[in-house]
């Protein structure tokens, strides 16, 4: 019973990472689109700057930056975590990335709750010995749910904190 236990935890944790929303971007990007990226960024700053990886360029580290005022193919000009004016080469930049890790902490709370919570429920229910001299039936299931529940609920706090949830702009050049 503890390795299904074990095995039922672990399955969440790895597979109930954060959330992911994914908003596509034209270029030249619209002032209404900058504005939607910067609000992401003012609630969970910085955001990073990913780059389209290439033979020559290599694995080159997302940038870190506040704010973004401009995006073409040409350039993208932004606001550096220091609070400089930064010119980044827009051909280049394939996304920005807003990583929050409060609303993660909520999401994998409220997720990994409901997920422990019908888990106790299916272990009650499949134990048949009904030995307990302790419990009702009714109790079992009440302590059951709350019980793992509670354990679902603080794993799945853990890992979506950790990974947080991420709102990602990608940037379509198609026209």
């Amino acid at each position: 019973m503890r390795s299904v236990v074990l095995f039922a935890l672990s399955l969440m944790a790895a597979t109930g990472g954060g959330c992911v929303t994914v908003h596509n971007v034209r270029r030249p990007v619209s002032e209404s689109d900058i504005r939607a990226i910067n609000d992401a960024t003012r609630e969970s700053p910085p955001a990073r700057v990913e780059y389209i990886q290439t033979a020559e360029s290599g694995d080159a580290a997302p940038t870190p930056v506040i704010a973004l005022e401009a995006v073409d193919k040409a350039e993208v000009k932004a606001i550096g975590i220091r609070a400089e004016h930064v010119t980044l080469e827009g051909g280049r930049v394939k996304s920005v990335r807003v990583v929050s890790h409060g609303w993660g902490t909520l999401q994998g709370l409220a997720v990994g709750g409901a997920i422990g919570s019908l888990f106790g429920l299916v272990i009650v229910a499949a134990d048949d010995s009904h030995s307990n001299l302790l419990f009702s039936r009714n109790q079992q299931f009440i302590f059951g749910t709350v019980a793992f529940g509670a354990l679902g609920g603080l794993v799945g706090a853990l890992v979506g904190g950790g990974t947080g949830r991420q709102t990602v702009f990608v940037f379509d050049d198609a026209h």
